[in-house]
């Protein structure tokens, strides 16, 4: 059996008789889940190696009214006989009211520990998406510098760099002037647009460079490669 046992027991006027007190703690221990102490002195005494004599002393205490106990039950008697007709056999007064004490207190202290993991758990995964994060932006952030330091900035791209990308050279001055006028935001867009427009296109279809910069050909839908397509274009 298991018994909780309350400091209280220790500052009152139980503490004035040991026999009692001590006897209290064992009944306390062997009693069933509704404080019923059912067995005789002489038992109580085998089961807990206490000596008959002390044990009956301290029933002696415990079955007497105390004006001076913290409780008004039973006139502040420990413990009162089951039956009247046999001097045996006990029910512990307030057991009722300490095993509920005892659980409320056991709920309180379950739900604090109980809360406390979870606030735990919740920072852990807090603390784990925020580093989670901050290495996703950090790899984002490289990977964005990589992309932009290999990326030609649209007002570096030179006419050269055209002319030697353009599969068709013809009217190199000409062409020239008109790139001069493209604004810069645009001289990307247009050497992206010549390797996918013209890859695998044969040459008599491409139109001269100056007419694909004059008219803003970057801007057109991707044409069809067939040749029938490719007569479209006008020199």
């Amino acid at each position: 059996m298991y018994g909780k046992l309350f400091k209280s027991m220790y500052d009152g006027t139980l503490v004035e008789s040991w026999e009692a007190l001590v006897t209290f703690q064992q009944m306390i221990i062997l009693s069933d889940a509704n404080g019923i102490v059912d067995i005789t002195p002489q038992a109580l005494s085998r089961q807990t190696g206490i000596p008959i004599q002390i044990i009956r002393n301290g029933i002696i205490v415990l079955e007497a009214e105390d004006i001076d106990s913290r409780s008004p039950a039973s006139k502040g008697k420990r413990i009162e006989r089951l039956d009247d007709h046999r001097d045996w056999g006990w029910q512990i007064v307030n057991y009722s009211y300490y095993c509920n004490l005892i659980n409320a207190r056991d709920k309180r202290e379950k739900d604090r520990s109980r809360i406390e993991k979870k606030r735990k758990e919740i920072s852990s995964v807090a603390q784990c998406r925020e580093v989670s994060q901050s290495v996703a932006n950090v790899a984002h952030r490289d990977v964005d510098v990589d992309v932009l330091k290999d990326m030609p900035k649209s007002e570096d791209l030179s006419f050269h760099e055209f002319w030697d990308k353009y599969p068709r050279k013809l009217n190199r001055k000409k062409s020239e002037a008109i790139w001069k006028r493209i604004p810069k935001s645009d001289r990307l867009k247009i050497l992206t647009d010549i390797e996918s427009r013209f890859t695998n296109m044969d040459s008599q279809y491409i139109p001269y460079p100056s007419s694909y910069l004059n008219q803003e050909r970057w801007n057109d839908e991707p044409e069809n490669n067939s040749q029938d397509e490719q007569t479209k274009f006008a020199i």
